[in-house]
């Protein structure tokens, strides 16, 4: 995966998009350990980004593995680093996407979070609110209505979750209860649609 992400400038268009579709495609077919996917999919974000064709690639299969890569978070902090670093690229980087598939990333991340490690819950947390500085209409998800949470976490696509008609506040909520000052803080902050100081990347350290 280094190598190919070395020397992509040195590859002709065609052979990157063959190189990314193939490693699309064993993501897809399950032919990655849980433990590389994301290793996986930040070489496939690494090699558009490097041959400057970013905006000529389809990513709706790469957006769809990176949402259900989701569901096993990498333990170790360099994984965790690089998974950062590609929802970052994915939701923060590129051209605008559907509310919906930002929502069910929101949503998703949330989810998960809390099965994570303390500093990985800070770095999610930071990385959510700043998916919704660059997507107003997010902070919706932040309005306490049970009446309206559609979110099927089972739908493996993320443009067909539904999570847009939903609340991530009963997520934050059992996050509060880790009774941790940092996670309060940054669940405070973005309540109250405050900037942070801090990038995603800083609690990784």
């Amino acid at each position: 995966m280094k190598g190919l992400c070395k020397y992509a400038d040195f590859l002709n268009v065609e052979i990157v998009l063959d190189l990314v579709k193939n490693l699309i495609s064993l993501l897809k077919e399950d032919k990655v350990k849980a433990a590389n996917r994301f290793h996986c999919v930040f070489a496939c974000i690494r090699i558009i980004s490097a041959t400057q064709h970013a905006l000529r690639f389809e990513d709706k299969d790469l957006t769809k593995v990176l949402y259900n890569a989701l569901l096993f978070p990498p333990p170790d902090k360099t994984s965790q680093r690089i998974m950062i670093q590609g929802l970052s690229w994915l939701l923060i980087d590129q051209k605008q996407f559907s509310y919906d598939l930002v929502a069910s990333f929101i949503k998703r991340i949330l989810q998960v979070s809390f099965h994570c490690d303390i500093d990985l819950i800070r770095s999610f947390l930071c990385l959510v609110k700043q998916v919704m500085a660059k997507f107003p209409k997010s902070f919706s998800l932040l309005e306490d209505d049970e009446a309206i949470n559609h979110y099927n976490p089972s739908m493996a696509d993320p443009y067909l979750t539904e999570a847009s008609s939903s609340s991530i506040v009963s997520e934050l909520d059992l996050l509060k209860t880790l009774k941790d000052p940092q996670i309060d803080s940054l669940i405070k902050a973005l309540h109250l649609k405050v900037p942070y100081s801090k990038k995603a990347l800083d609690y990784l350290t």
